[in-house]
């Protein structure tokens, strides 16, 4: 699993979804700090604000990386059950 992030601008489309739309759907203030976790298909799958991040961090960028952190970790858990169990 590879995963990776980037902080949004709040201009570019999220999966096609023009910026204003997602904006407003996902209610993000102009004011928010955003990143977005890119799958290893090269999709945006997980949009989160820096207020409001699972993991935070210092910074955005810090949330962001624990974000994948605690995801990579939580695959690998699940991956080794998985091995035992077949």
């Amino acid at each position: 699993m590879k995963l990776t992030y980037k902080i949004w601008d709040k201009q570019s489309p999220i999966n096609s979804c023009p910026a204003k739309k997602a904006m407003t759907s996902l209610k993000i203030t102009k004011n928010d700090e955003v990143y977005i976790i890119v799958n290893e298909n090269g999709a945006d799958w997980i949009v989160q604000t820096k207020l409001n991040a699972p993991y935070p961090g210092a910074t955005i960028e810090e949330s962001a990386q624990n974000h994948i952190n605690m995801l990579l970790k939580e695959h690998q858990e699940e991956t080794a059950v998985e091995q035992v169990e077949a």
